[in-house]
């Protein structure tokens, strides 16, 4: 007698076969797009600390402005702020140095908002 496989087992295999095919593509497919992201991320976290920098370089004074870049909408600020002691007396020349990031992934909005504190008479 002749041993082969049946039509209903060649195409249960293939079916088993196709199913972990379109998990691995949808696995992929994921995993590039994590990878996406954390570039991403990379890419902003190194801009925000490039513009703290450039904006903590004395002399300070009170500035304000937005940029564009990529996509990725940044918000630059230095403003003075009053630092209070334990005593509730001010200490002056103190300045607040701030930068935000705005973006979206996947239509879901993000933003990153890093500041300090400088003091600079």
């Amino acid at each position: 007698m002749r041993r082969a496989f049946t039509l209903i087992e060649v195409l249960t295999a293939m079916g088993i076969f196709s199913f972990a095919v379109f998990g691995l593509l949808f696995a992929l497919n994921v995993t590039v797009e994590a990878s996406r992201d954390a570039q991403r991320q990379k890419v902003i976290r190194g801009e925000i600390e490039s513009r703290l920098a450039r904006l903590s370089l004395p002399p300070l004074k009170e500035f304000s402005a937005n940029f564009e870049e990529d996509g990725i909408q940044y918000l630059e600020e230095i403003r003075p702020e009053s630092v209070k002691t334990q005593d509730l007396s001010l200490l002056p020349g103190y300045w607040r140095v701030r930068v935000l990031a705005e973006w979206k992934v996947g239509g879901q909005p993000q933003h990153w908002d890093v500041s300090h504190l400088i003091w600079n008479l």
